[in-house]
């Protein structure tokens, strides 16, 4: 690991063609630890440079001949104005590896393995090679490129800037505890680019030119975990594993990360008297406990929200505030959950070519563009249920198993919905008397009794 160290003189400048590049390496004396060179890492010849290292020898005319760099220093009138540690090169490397004029050849062979760079608190130009490095930048308004290894930029004081290969579409952000993550999401851009870390930087540069303000979307580890069971077993509730994890793995493989804790909550009662409302305490129960208790996540806010009026128009489809509603209000005003996601898709031919069988974004849906456009829930599960004997052995009144069925199947085998609720009704007293006008009840009746009975919805007479 090597460790670089700016003073405060001079700023970090690598597109400086001067900058770790020399002309040749003499040694002023034949003492074992201490050389002097035309090396000039900044790029100032004016700055008397210092290399370190052990079992320095010399041949005949007093040049070094072996012997192992571990270090050097620049300094002007007795000041330190740069450091770098951690070397570990052959002289005849230093000798023979580089030459004036080829800079990037130089700092390549320097900064190849994982290595600390520290700016000054001028202005910096600096970046990242092979390794996994870390970019101390200081203050100053300081320019960053990393490498093709996972890099950490702390940007410091001042306006930061880190450039990126490729453009903004191929990359992923997401901030988690004070850190934005920039994950390459294309092969070309991850050829370039490992899943870098950055920390009080400001701006985002790609090879367009194009510049964003260095924010992402906020990241839940612990949701994802939750949301994978296997890494649930492989992490439990590390959330910093999760992260990383993340940024290595999962992004790019397109895994879920979007646990509802707020609806795990509102989905057992149990849970909230002994955690309240929260959130983050339910997932990590999930996490710890309730996968292995198979609790399952029952309550969907989406379908919650779209069944009232006025929790869509303060809500829209902010799940958090959905599942908290239900458990802070909606339970204690009697509130329960009637939209059926998917009755509201199997009604109309373009939603389910657009959705299939994917509730949220039926639900969704309605909320954003569906209610705004008319739209309502034509179809009626429990009818196509009575309709068909075979559905009515399968499914008995589950009204989401019908849809499902007539989304993915019954739709392709031309089933009808025929079951007539009203005539159904008309045709029994007692019905009457038991249900009134509701059709639904009457449909649940005929499918779990009604037509064991013998009972019927032709007309009677």
């Amino acid at each position: 690991m090597v460790q670089i160290t700016a003073g405060s003189r001079t700023s970090l400048d690598f597109r400086n063609p001067e900058a770790v590049s020399w002309n040749y390496l003499t040694f002023s004396s034949r003492q074992a630890g201490y050389a002097r060179a035309d090396l000039r890492f900044t790029g100032d010849a004016s700055y008397a440079l210092e290399f370190f290292g052990s079992g320095f020898q010399y041949d005949a005319y007093g040049a070094p001949a072996q012997g192992t760099v571990s270090g050097f220093q620049e300094s002007r009138d007795g000041i330190t104005t740069l450091r770098v540690e951690g070397l570990s090169m052959p002289v005849g490397q230093l000798l023979g590896g580089t030459w004036h004029g080829m800079s990037e050849a130089a700092r390549a062979a320097l900064l190849a393995g994982d290595d600390i760079l520290s700016g000054s608190p001028l202005d910096d130009h600096v970046r990242a090679y092979a390794g996994n490095d870390v970019l101390r930048l200081g203050a100053g308004n300081d320019t960053a490129l990393p490498g093709p290894g996972d890099d950490v930029i702390d940007g410091g004081a001042g306006l930061d800037t880190v450039v990126l290969n490729g453009q903004a579409a191929e990359y992923r952000l997401v901030a988690w505890s004070g850190t934005l993550a920039t994950i390459p999401l294309t092969a070309s851009a991850l050829a370039l680019e490992g899943s870098d870390r950055l920390i009080g930087v400001e701006r985002l540069q790609f090879t367009s030119g194009e510049l964003r303000p260095a924010i992402g979307e906020s990241f839940a580890p612990l949701a994802y975990i939750a949301a994978n069971p296997e890494l649930i077993r492989a992490f439990g509730a590390d959330a910093a594993a999760g992260f990383e994890h993340y940024l290595h793995h999962g992004a790019r493989e397109g895994r879920p990360v979007a646990f509802q804790g707020a609806e795990y909550l509102a989905s057992h009662a149990d849970l909230q008297l002994n955690l309240g409302i929260d959130v983050q305490a339910a997932i990590a129960h999930y996490i710890r406990q309730g996968h292995a208790e198979k609790r399952a996540v029952t309550f969907n806010a989406l379908e919650y929200t779209a069944s009232y009026a006025d929790l869509m128009n303060a809500f829209g489809t902010d799940r958090e505030a959905g599942a908290l509603h239900q458990m802070t209000h909606g339970w204690a005003e009697g509130r329960v959950t009637r939209f059926e996601s998917l009755e509201y898709t199997a009604s109309y031919t373009d939603l389910i070519l657009a959705f299939g069988s994917n509730q949220d974004r039926a639900a969704a849906h309605y909320i954003e563009q569906g209610r705004h456009e008319g739209r309502t829930v034509l179809f009626d599960a429990l009818d196509y249920i009575a309709s068909h004997d075979d559905l009515i052995d399968a499914f008995g009144a589950n009204r989401e198993a019908g849809a499902l069925h007539y989304l993915q199947y019954g739709r392709f085998e031309g089933r009808k919905v025929s079951f007539d609720a009203v005539q159904y009704l008309t045709n029994y007293v007692d019905l009457q008397v038991a249900f009134g006008a509701d059709q639904d009840a009457a449909a649940r009746h005929y499918i779990l009794y009604g037509s064991q009975e013998g009972r019927t919805d032709d007309l009677l007479g």
